[in-house]
C-alpha cells in the first residue's frame, strides 16, 4: 500500500473512533470485510464532506436507518424513532466531525477545508468520487449494527 494510502487508513480509523467514542459514546471497531450486498440493501443515509484546498476528496458516513436513529439518540438524548431532520442534521454533523479530525491530523500538508455536509437518504443508491487514489473504505462494527466509512483524498501536488 502506498506511503500516503497507509497513513490515511490509519487517521481514519482513528478519527472514527475518536468521534464516535467521545461523542456519541458508541465503541466501534473496524471489521475484515464490507458485504456490499448488506451496504446496498440496508444502509439507507449517507452523509459526506467535501475536502478542498492542497487536498481534494470525499469522506462519507453511511449507515442504516435505524442505526441513524441509534447514533442521533446518543448524540441529543432523546428517542428517535424514525429519519426526520434531527438525524440527517446528527449524521451530517457526524461526517463533518470525522472529516475535522482528518485535517486536524493532516496538519502541516497545507491548507484543507471541508465543504458543509450533504446527507443522502434512500436506498439502493451509489456514488461515484472522481479520484485518482482508490477509495478507502473501512466497515466499523457498532453495538448490533456498522457502519461504513470512506474516504478519497487527492494531492493537488
Amino acid at each position: 500500500m502506498h506511503t500516503m494510502q497507509a497513513e490515511l487508513v490509519k487517521f481514519l480509523v482513528e478519527a472514527t473512533g475518536e468521534v464516535f467514542r467521545t461523542m456519541i459514546s458508541m465503541d466501534l471497531k473496524p471489521a475484515a470485510h464490507v458485504d456490499e450486498a448488506v451496504v446496498r440493501r440496508d444502509y439507507a443515509v449517507t452523509a459526506m464532506v467535501g475536502f478542498g484546498g492542497q487536498f481534494t476528496g470525499l469522506l462519507t458516513v453511511s449507515c442504516s436507518e435505524r442505526m441513524a436513529c441509534r447514533i442521533t439518540e446518543a448524540m441529543i438524548g432523546v428517542p428517535v424513532p424514525e429519519l426526520g431532520p434531527d438525524v440527517t442534521d446528527a449524521l451530517g454533523e457526524v461526517s463533518n466531525m470525522v472529516g475535522g479530525n482528518i485535517v486536524v491530523k493532516m496538519a502541516g500538508r497545507g491548507n484543507i477545508d471541508l465543504s458543509l455536509p450533504t446527507v443522502i437518504v434512500g436506498r439502493d443508491y451509489r456514488y461515484f468520487v472522481a479520484t485518482r487514489e482508490p477509495i478507502i473504505r473501512i466497515h466499523f462494527q457498532g453495538p448490533g449494527e456498522g457502519v461504513l466509512v470512506g474516504l478519497a483524498l487527492d494531492s493537488k501536488s
